[in-house]
């Protein structure tokens, strides 16, 4: 009963937070990206604290809200399309073992959950905004490769601070060991 009570409530703790960065990304657009990065690290926490079960109920709670309620449609598909889920994925992908193949699911993950958000940002939203860089493809090009520049450094970030989080904060903050 204890654990079951503990993983409601901070799978409850873990969505609130992300709810309040999806929702900041309306009063501060300059973390558009940043705030959904860090509620995939908050998503990562709750996984290894709480186990899959509770973080995908934790992943579809906050993607259904946010998109109702957060004003930043962007924000929220970001989150919805990749950012909620791939720290899932990526323990799955970690275990693969050619690191080459790692690199390439990765990446492709990334890629196709991209250009999937922004096709349901414009197309079904209808965000106008990208309306005017409709006719320049380039744009969506440069877009997208500074985009997997910006996944690189995401997923080696990510990397570390998990590495961080596992060794040094993980006894600190629950006081045990390894729980799943």
């Amino acid at each position: 009963m204890r654990k079951t009570s503990f993983n409601v409530a901070f799978g409850g703790i873990v969505s609130a937070l992300c709810l309040v960065l999806e929702f900041s990304v309306g009063i501060l657009p300059i973390f558009l990206y940043v705030f959904p990065m860090i509620c995939s690290i908050l998503m990562y926490i709750l996984y290894t604290e709480c186990g899959l079960k509770t973080c995908l109920c934790a992943y579809v709670g906050v993607s259904v809200l946010s998109l109702f309620m957060c004003p930043d449609k962007e924000a929220a598909m970001m989150y919805v399309m990749f950012f909620g889920y791939y720290p899932l994925l990526r323990v799955y992908i970690q275990k693969l073992k050619p690191k080459v193949l790692k690199t390439l699911l990765k990446f492709a993950t990334f890629n196709v959950a991209m250009v999937l958000a922004y096709v349901i940002i414009i197309f079904v939203f209808g965000i106008t905004e990208t309306d005017m860089m409709g006719e320049l493809s380039w744009f969506w090009i440069l877009l997208l490769a500074v985009g997997n520049v910006v996944f690189a450094m995401f997923d080696i970030l990510l990397d570390r601070l998990l590495y961080i989080y596992e060794k040094k904060l993980r006894h600190k903050l629950f006081g045990h060991g390894k729980r799943r």
